[in-house]
C-alpha cells in the first residue's frame, strides 16, 4: 500500500490511483512489476489469450485504481478509452456486404 501513497502507519486496505505521474518516480520498477503480475493473472482468469494490462510505465491516457492490503495487490481496475470492435445489431448484420463490414470500431470511455 505504500508504493500507492498510503500514510505511514496505514492500516487494512488502501485505494490507490496509478497514473503515468506516479509511475514516473522512485516506484517504478516496484509498480510496473505488481501491474505486470496481476495483468498476468488478470487474463488467466478471463481466459485470454494474452494480458491486456502490462507493466509498462506508460498507460496510454488510462488509469489504473489498484487495492492493496499490506505488501498485496488485491484487485486493479483499468479506466480509460478503450479500442473496440462491435458487430453491428442483428437487423444490420444482414445488410453488410463484405467482411470489412462485418465489425464497427468504437472508442468509448470504459
Amino acid at each position: 500500500a505504500s508504493l500507492l501513497g498510503a500514510p505511514p502507519g496505514h492500516e487494512g486496505p488502501y485505494l490507490g490511483r496509478v497514473d503515468e505521474n506516479l509511475l514516473q518516480g522512485h516506484r517504478c520498477r516496484a509498480l510496473c512489476d505488481v501491474l505486470e503480475a496481476m495483468g498476468k493473472a488478470s487474463a488467466v482468469a478471463q481466459g485470454l489469450k494474452k494480458p491486456v494490462t502490462s507493466g509498462s510505465p506508460h498507460l496510454a491516457g488510462q488509469r489504473v485504481y489498484l487495492l492493496a492490503h499490506g505488501n498485496a495487490a488485491l484487485g486493479l481496475l483499468k479506466t480509460g478509452t478503450k479500442r473496440l470492435f462491435v458487430a453491428p445489431p442483428p437487423l444490420l448484420a444482414n445488410r453488410t456486404s463484405g467482411v470489412q463490414d462485418a465489425l464497427q470500431e468504437i472508442s468509448p470511455v470504459c
